[in-house]
Formats: C-alpha cells, sequence, structure tokens
C-alpha cells in the first residue's frame, strides 16, 4: 500500500497514546482500515495524499524515494517534503526510552 501510494507520514505521537500505538501497529492494513477500527481521526497532509493522525504531536511527509527487500521486510528510503508541529503547547523535556 504504502509504495503504491508513492509517499507517507509519519506522525509523531506522544507516549500518552502508547497503547494505541502498540495496538495499531499489531494489526494488518490489508485486513482492513485499522485507524477506523482503532477510532483514530485523522486528516489528509499538506503536500501529499497520506493521513496525519488527529493525536499527532507533529508529522513528517514524504514521497517515496526507493526501497529494497531486506530478508522478510521491505526498507522504505522517503525524501521529506514537509514536516509540521500540531498547535498545541510546546514541549520543554522530552524522555526517550529504548526497548
Amino acid at each position: 500500500m504504502l509504495l503504491a501510494a508513492g509517499a507517507f507520514v509519519v506522525n509523531l505521537i506522544a507516549a500518552t497514546h502508547e497503547a494505541v500505538v502498540l495496538e495499531a501497529g499489531a494489526r494488518s492494513g490489508r485486513d482492513g482500515n485499522k485507524r477506523e477500527a482503532l477510532g483514530l481521526q485523522a486528516r489528509e497532509a499538506a503536500f501529499i495524499d497520506a493521513p496525519v493522525l488527529a493525536i499527532a504531536e507533529g508529522w513528517i511527509e514524504c514521497r517515496v524515494e526507493e526501497s529494497r527487500q531486506l530478508g522478510d521486510r521491505q526498507l522504505v528510503v522517503g525524501r521529506v517534503v514537509h514536516a509540521e508541529t500540531a498547535a498545541r503547547t510546546p514541549r520543554l523535556h522530552h524522555s526517550w526510552t529504548l526497548r
């Protein structure tokens, strides 16, 4: 789906939405509309035909530049065409946790 569209959005989601992000990651988009199934609202991006989630703190709009098969995974490289943050209270501190 992503390769056929030729574009994608990287939605930057706050840790407060961790449960829905993990649930979305566990579902396949081939089985139906997972945004709809999870009750996630979205709108179209400004420069490409791809969704921006309403819960996103920021987003990066990309056009597909290249893709490579790596074993049972597909690596997709995109060119950033637009990036934006939501008009919400600015964050003063970011906490990164590797799992």
